[in-house]
């Protein structure tokens, strides 16, 4: 929508929900899937941001669809094994997070197990 009808929204707050487990959660998403973590590179956050040689390869990554998007702060859960940690990890999550933050130039919060009277407060601040 925010693409589309640009001077209709004058702020985006984008949360991710995804990754936002406590180690109970996070126990059982690795015993369903042990390489959960790293279907970040192939999720809906990809739709910001092309991962070319970011496994690696000699491209960096670049802006896809985050021109345009003016303001926007992202709610991050920035964990490791369902335990809070630093947005400065070297956790798959972590790396991501700020990633994105960068390709979206936005505003990176902590959000890991945030309850949602503290999101809504966040994003009425916005």
């Amino acid at each position: 929508f925010k693409l589309v009808h640009k001077t209709r929204v004058s702020a985006l707050v984008l949360q991710n929900k995804r990754n936002d487990k406590d180690e109970k959660q996070t126990r059982e998403m690795k015993k369903g899937n042990p390489n959960w973590m790293m279907d970040m590179w192939t999720g809906p956050w990809n739709f910001y941001l092309d991962h070319t040689g970011a496994m690696g390869g000699a491209g960096k990554e670049k802006h896809v669809k985050c021109k345009g998007l003016g303001k926007v702060t992202l709610l991050w859960p920035f964990q490791k094994n369902g335990k809070t940690d630093t947005p400065k990890s070297s956790d798959t999550v972590c790396k991501l997070g700020a990633q994105f933050g960068a390709a979206m130039k936005a505003n990176v919060v902590q959000s890991h197990l945030m309850n949602e009277e503290a999101v809504a407060n966040l994003v009425l601040k916005v």
